[in-house]
């Protein structure tokens, strides 16, 4: 299995994506029980928690309730020694990267402060 995309999980806590982390739950317990989840905020509540209900139907699936797998490198097949989390999710990539924003003039005069 290749991975599209990965991410450092020091960058969640600082941009705020829990929400993202109920997804990889609901995208997982999903996609093995073959299950479209109702996605409305509302349905869940203190007590009935959107986790809770996820953690639920992973372990129900045989998967382990926090969603991690064990990975093998696919160079020598060595077990990595930490386990990753591996989901289904939907990502949009948002425009705001340098390259997709830089213009470059050809000729003329270059000013470096505009």
């Amino acid at each position: 299995m290749i991975s599209d995309i990965m991410f450092n999980p020091h960058g969640f806590p600082s941009r705020m994506k829990i929400a993202m982390l109920i997804e990889f739950m609901a995208g997982k317990s999903a996609v093995t029980r073959g299950l479209v989840h109702d996605a409305t905020p509302i349905r869940f509540n203190e007590k009935n928690t959107a986790i809770d209900n996820f953690r639920r139907l992973l372990e129900l699936g045989g998967f382990d309730y926090c969603g991690e797998e064990v990975m093998y490198c696919g160079m020598d097949g060595r077990m990595f020694e930490a386990y990753i989390y591996m989901s289904v999710i939907h990502y949009q990539r948002l425009r705001h990267m340098v390259e997709d924003k830089a213009q470059v003039k050809s000729t003329g005069p270059v000013d470096v402060l505009t």
